[in-house]
C-alpha cells in the first residue's frame, strides 16, 4: 500500500512539473536594465539574484531574460556574438550558475531569449564564413548578385527587403557576394537549410537547458527560413506585377512565415521534449516570437501528435493604444483562446521590451482594469519589468541611445529615491534612470497600500488560487461598456467587473448568480483604488441587488452563500437592520 501511495504521488509530482508553465506569472527582464551590483552603470545577473526575494513575494513564479551573450549591442543583445557565453558586462558564467541555484531554492524558474534568425557579424562564424573556411561556407545565407549596372556595381540578388523597409542584401566585397539579413547588415540570416547549422543551434539549446534554464524564447521567428527559389516577392497590387515597387507594397511571402519554418521548429520541439524526457524532472518549453493571420499561428502551435512550441507570444494587448470596448474585448479573447490547442494554455500581456510602457498607451485608471482581466483570465501571464510600479517612458537623448531602437521603454528600474533610482550606486548608467524616480519607485509604492504595486500584488496572489487557476471560464458583455469575467471551481465562484466607460455604470449581477437571490451575496475581495469598493463590503445584499460602478474601475467579487445564515454577527446586525 505504502509502494502504491509513493508511485501515485511521484506520479502528481511529475504531472505538475509537466504542467508548471500552464498557470505561470512570469516577469520579462531587459537584462541591463534591472539592478546593477558593480556600479558600472549596467544592470548584471548578480543584480537579478539580489532582487529573486522581491520577485517571489510579488508573485512571480518565472522570470524571462532577453540576451545575455556577448555582442557588440548594436542591437541590445540580439546580435549574438558568441552563444556559449556571458556578455562581461552582465557578469560571469559562475554568476549565471549561481543564479539558476538561487532560482531553484525558491522554486523559480528562468526563461531565456534565443537569438535564433540570426548572429552578430562579429560572430566567428561569419568571419569564417566570409573567408569559405569550411564547414562554414554556408553557415550563412549568400549569393551572387543578379548582375551589374552600367557603373559595374553588383545588383541585389532579388527585392526582398528587411524589417526597416531597405534592401535587404548586403554585398560583401572579400567573399565578393551579398549576404541575407532581415534586420540590420551587422545581423546576417544563418541559414538551416545547412544541417550543420540545425546542428550547432541544437547544440546551443542543448548547452543552456543542461545549464538549468526551463525554457527558452525563440526571438523573430518568422524569419527564420526564406523561399529556397530566391524569386522576386509579389506586389501587394496585382495591377504593379513586374513592376519595381517599394518595400511597403510586397507582399512578403517568400521571406515571412513559409511552409518550411513550421517543419523546422517541430524538429526543435521534438528535440527538446527528448532532453526532457531523458531528464524525467521538468518539461522545458519553447516559447516563439511570431506573428501570422490565424492560420499560420495555429501553424506555429502544430498539432497534439507533432506541436511546435508550448505557446506562442500573445501581443493581442500589447499592440493597442486606444480605448477598447467589451466587444472587442471579448473577440480578442475569442480570437486566442480559438488558436490556442488543448495542449497549451492561452497567455496575456501588456508591454514587452519591443512595445512602448502601458502607462503611455492609456491613463492610469485605464491599465489597471486590464491588469485585472489579464491577471483573471485563464492561462499565462506576463509582466514586463516596472509595470507593477507604473513606470513611465524614460527621457533619452539621442546620444544617449544603447541601439539603434529608440529606449524610452528600457530605462533603469526604479527602486527607490537614492542615487539613480537605487539601480546603481554609479550616477552615469548605461541610460538615464527617469527623473521621476523620486516619486514612483518600488519602496514608495510598497509603503501606500492604494499603490499600482499593492493592488498588482493582490491580484497576483488571487490569481494563485485553484479558482483563477484551474476554474471555469465564462465572459458576459453585460452593457456597452460593461464587461463581465465569471471564474467558478467547486464551490467557489467570482465575478470580475469591468467598467470600460467614462462615465458611472449600474451594475447588476442577479440573472448571471448561481443561487436564488435571497440567500446570495456579493462580497469585494479585491478592486481598484478609484472604484471606492471596500474590501470585505457587500454590493449586493437581500434587498440590494445592484451597485454602482465608478468610471474606468474593475472589481472582483466573490459569490458567499447562505451568508445571512453563518454571517458574522455584524453582517446579522446589518440584515437585521434591513
Amino acid at each position: 500500500m505504502k509502494l502504491l501511495w509513493c508511485i501515485l504521488c511521484l506520479n502528481h509530482v511529475l504531472a505538475l512539473n509537466k504542467d508548471w508553465w500552464k498557470h505561470s506569472t512570469m516577469y520579462e527582464i531587459f537584462t541591463p536594465s534591472y539592478k546593477d551590483n558593480n556600479g558600472d552603470g549596467w544592470g548584471d545577473l548578480k543584480g537579478i539574484a539580489s532582487k529573486l526575494d522581491y520577485l517571489k513575494n510579488l508573485g512571480i513564479d518565472t522570470i524571462y531574460l532577453t540576451p545575455y551573450h556577448p555582442s557588440p549591442m548594436l542591437d541590445m543583445g540580439y546580435d549574438v556574438a558568441d552563444y556559449y557565453a556571458i556578455h562581461p558586462s552582465l557578469g560571469t558564467m559562475a554568476d549565471f550558475d549561481e543564479l539558476i541555484n538561487q532560482l531553484k531554492k525558491r522554486d523559480m524558474k528562468l526563461i531565456m531569449d534565443l537569438v535564433i534568425n540570426h548572429s552578430s557579424n562579429q560572430h566567428q562564424w561569419f568571419k569564417k564564413s566570409i573567408a569559405r573556411v569550411e564547414p562554414y561556407t554556408d553557415y550563412y545565407v549568400w549569393r551572387d548578385p543578379k548582375g551589374y549596372d552600367n557603373n559595374s556595381h553588383p545588383i541585389e540578388p532579388n527585392n526582398w527587403c528587411n524589417i526597416g523597409i531597405k534592401s535587404a542584401w548586403t554585398w560583401n566585397e572579400k567573399r565578393n557576394q551579398f549576404y541575407y539579413h532581415v534586420f540590420l547588415p551587422e545581423q546576417p540570416d544563418l541559414n538551416y537549410r545547412n544541417p550543420r547549422v540545425v546542428r550547432e543551434m541544437k547544440k546551443i539549446i542543448k548547452f543552456w537547458l543542461n545549464k538549468g534554464v526551463a525554457g527558452m524564447r525563440l526571438d523573430a521567428v518568422p524569419w527564420i527560413m526564406e523561399d529556397s527559389s530566391f524569386e522576386d516577392e509579389e506586389p501587394i497590387n496585382a495591377e504593379n506585377k513586374g513592376k519595381k515597387v517599394g518595400c511597403l507594397e510586397l507582399k512578403r511571402e517568400k521571406t515571412m512565415n513559409i511552409k518550411d519554418t513550421f517543419s523546422f521548429l517541430r524538429k526543435i520541439r521534438f528535440y527538446v521534449d527528448e532532453i526532457s524526457a531523458k531528464a524525467n524532472t521538468l518539461e522545458r518549453i519553447i516559447i516563439l516570437e511570431a506573428f501570422g493571420n490565424e492560420e499560420q499561428l495555429k501553424e506555429y502551435y502544430g498539432y497534439y501528435s507533432y506541436p511546435s512550441c508550448h505557446y506562442v507570444f500573445n501581443t493581442i494587448f500589447v499592440q493597442q493604444f486606444n480605448y477598447w470596448s467589451p466587444s472587442i474585448i471579448n473577440s480578442s479573447i475569442n480570437f486566442w483562446m480559438y488558436i490556442t490547442p488543448n495542449t497549451s494554455a492561452p497567455n496575456w500581456q501588456l508591454g514587452n521590451h519591443d512595445s512602448l510602457r502601458v502607462s503611455f498607451k492609456f491613463i492610469q485608471e485605464y491599465v489597471n482594469v486590464f491588469f485585472t482581466l489579464i491577471s483573471t483570465l485563464p492561462g499565462i501571464m506576463v509582466l514586463y519589468y516596472g509595470e507593477e510600479i507604473g513606470m513611465t517612458l524614460g527621457v533619452v537623448r539621442p546620444h544617449q541611445r544603447g541601439s539603434f531602437f529608440n529606449e524610452f521603454h528600457r530605462t533603469p528600474m526604479q527602486w527607490d529615491k537614492s542615487l539613480s533610482g537605487g539601480f546603481s550606486s554609479n550616477s552615469k548608467t548605461w541610460l538615464p534612470v527617469n527623473p521621476n524616480y523620486w516619486r514612483i519607485n518600488v519602496k514608495e509604492q510598497q509603503s501606500k497600500s492604494d499603490s499600482v504595486y499593492n493592488f498588482i500584488k493582490s491580484l497576483l496572489t488571487l490569481r494563485k488560487t485553484d479558482t483563477f487557476m484551474y476554474g471555469d471560464f465564462e465572459k458576459i458583455i453585460l452593457s456597452d461598456w460593461v464587461l463581465v469575467i465569471k471564474r467558478s471551481y467547486k464551490d467557489k465562484m467570482y465575478f470580475v467587473v469591468l467598467n470600460l466607460a467614462t462615465e458611472r455604470e449600474k451594475i447588476h449581477l442577479d440573472s448571471h448568480l448561481p443561487l436564488a437571490p435571497e440567500i446570495t451575496a456579493l462580497k469585494v475581495q479585491l478592486s481598484t483604488a478609484n472604484s471606492k469598493l471596500k474590501k470585505g463590503a457587500l454590493v449586493v445584499k437581500k434587498k440590494k441587488r445592484s451597485f454602482m460602478m465608478q468610471p474606468m474601475s474593475s472589481v472582483v467579487l466573490s459569490v458567499e452563500e447562505n451568508i445571512y445564515s453563518f454571517g458574522s454577527e455584524h453582517e446579522q446586525r446589518d440584515q437585521a437592520k434591513e
